[in-house]
């Protein structure tokens, strides 16, 4: 198959890199999309990020992986801060994923769930019962554990929440 579309991905931090990584190397993704991801570690890092994605032009779409909730106000800037990079028109290369954070995704291959918090900690009984990961704080162990618990049946459960 011909590669028809390349799409840059920008993933806030480990999580969601780790998350798509997966994804990626259970060929999730239609192979006529050339996905490229990166880490960049924190919210506040993606808009100069993005704008050196965007400036480079070698990208179909821009989609940044972020949790959309958590950080609010953050976010809020950062969706300015691109608007206005944009000359406040409407962008057709940017779409944000992640609402409202990237554990409610994660934990959707297991069961519907909303969470009520977007805090690990305050959630780590509920992580615990679905995962079998104890204390979980994102530690890039527990990370890979997590990952490795997510397969192609589950995500199927996780796309019909």
């Amino acid at each position: 198959m011909i590669i028809t579309h390349s799409i840059c991905i920008l993933c806030e931090g480990y999580e969601e890199f780790d998350y798509l990584t997966r994804l990626k190397d259970l060929n999730i993704f239609s192979k006529k999309y050339r996905l490229d991801l990166y880490n960049v570690k924190s919210l506040t890092s993606l808009y100069p990020r993005y704008t050196d994605m965007y400036n480079q032009n070698k990208y179909h779409l821009i989609i940044i992986f972020c949790d959309t909730e958590r950080y609010s106000q953050d976010f809020q800037n950062l969706k300015l801060k691109i608007n206005r990079f944009h000359n406040n028109k409407i962008n057709d290369k940017i779409i944000f994923y992640g609402s409202p954070n990237t554990m409610q995704i994660i934990l959707s291959h297991f069961t519907e769930i909303k969470l009520s918090k977007a805090n690990k900690t305050k959630n780590q009984s509920l992580i615990e019962k679905l995962t079998s990961i104890s204390h979980y704080n994102a530690s890039a162990n527990q990370r890979t554990e997590l990952m490795k618990k997510i397969n192609r049946n589950n995500y199927q459960t996780m796309k019909k929440i």
